[in-house]
């Protein structure tokens, strides 16, 4: 079974870092990147979401990507 997540490169980072998907399909791994950055305060870990805030002008388009 196929596991799709999403995980920054720098968690630490205090600009914007790139967002990558992760895919694990049995003992494979596949790490691609999305081209994406966000800020990493701007990111929910847990929902592996851009968190939708006013300040964040596009937060739905990029969580729709």
């Amino acid at each position: 079974m196929a596991n799709i997540r999403f995980n920054l490169r720098d968690t630490n980072s205090k600009n914007k870092t790139l967002i990558y998907l992760i895919l694990n399909y049995g003992k494979e791994r596949l790490k691609i990147s999305t081209e994406i950055s966000v800020i990493p305060e701007n990111w929910n870990k847990n929902k592996q979401r851009v968190k939708e805030l006013l300040d964040i002008p596009n937060h739905h388009q990029t969580n729709l990507s």
